[in-house]
């Protein structure tokens, strides 16, 4: 990135079995009422530690349901995301651990476009 565009920015891989394990680990997977949209899955750059892990599940939220599954987190906004009780820098803050966030949709795409480019080569 840094000789195509010219600067330096981190970047969060995963794999397309990392991928497809995130999608088989999606804690409402089962729940009919979800709007994918409002279902965002943060990647982080690493592994928190436990404790940040614990701290991070302290924090309450009327409206948002957050699920701390290894490098991911999964929240669902029932409300939208556009003015959310829980922010992801308090999250962020809490976990010690930065992140880059997609929802649903996003993932499944995705993991489709990882899966198709993994079929071709």
């Amino acid at each position: 990135m840094e000789r195509t565009a010219g600067f330096r920015t981190p970047v969060i891989l995963r794999t397309t079995a990392e991928m497809r394990d995130v999608v088989r680990r999606n804690p409402i997977a089962d729940r009919s009422e979800v709007h994918a949209a409002r279902f965002l899955v943060t990647f982080l750059a690493s592994m928190p530690s436990p404790e940040a892990v614990v701290k991070a599940r302290t924090l309450k939220s009327d409206t948002e349901e957050v699920w701390i599954d290894g490098r991911e987190v999964y929240v669902y906004f029932a409300n939208g995301l556009a003015r959310p009780k829980l922010s992801w820098t308090t999250v962020e803050k809490a976990l010690g651990v930065s992140g880059t966030g997609r929802n649903w949709n996003s993932v499944l795409k995705l993991l489709a476009m990882a899966e198709e480019m993994e079929a071709s080569a």
